[in-house]
C-alpha cells in the first residue's frame, strides 16, 4: 500500500511531501494559509495567499503534485477574494470553508465545499 512518508511546510512558503518514495515541492511567494492531506482521497488541499494567486487560491493536488482542482469562487452577491480556511474533517465529502469577503466585518461567510465535485453551497455568516 502506498503511503505518505512526510509532509512539511518550509518557511511558510513551500510545501514538501514524500509519497511512496517520491518527493514533491510546491513553492509560493507568499505564506501558505493551510495544507491538509486528505487521506481517503490521497490528495493534498492547499490554500495559498489570495494576494499572490488571486481569488482561485484553493488548490487540490494528487500525490505526484499534479493539480486535480482549482475551483472558481462562488457568486454570492458580494466580492469573494478567495478561501481563508477550511475546517477539514477526514472522511467527510462536504467540508466547511470560510471565504474572504468584505461583506461584514463582524462575521465571516462560511459554506460547504464538496470534495466530490468541488462546488460551494449552503452559505451563511459565522456567529
Amino acid at each position: 500500500m502506498k503511503n505518505l512518508e512526510s509532509l512539511d511546510i518550509i518557511d511558510d512558503k513551500t510545501v514538501k511531501w514524500v509519497y511512496n518514495g517520491s518527493e514533491v515541492n510546491l513553492s509560493f511567494s507568499r505564506k501558505i494559509f493551510q495544507v491538509e492531506f486528505m487521506e481517503a482521497a490521497q490528495q493534498f488541499l492547499i490554500i495559498a495567499d489570495y494576494r499572490e494567486v488571486g481569488e482561485r487560491n484553493l488548490f487540490i493536488y494528487d500525490t505526484s503534485g499534479k493539480i486535480v482542482a482549482n475551483p472558481a469562487m462562488p457568486d454570492i452577491g458580494t466580492t469573494v477574494e478567495g478561501v481563508y480556511s477550511i475546517w477539514y474533517i477526514e472522511g467527510k465529502t462536504d467540508q466547511t470553508v470560510v471565504l474572504l469577503t468584505p461583506q461584514n466585518q463582524n462575521y465571516e461567510t462560511k459554506c460547504k465545499f464538496s470534495l466530490i465535485d468541488f462546488t460551494f453551497s449552503h452559505f451563511s455568516l459565522t456567529k
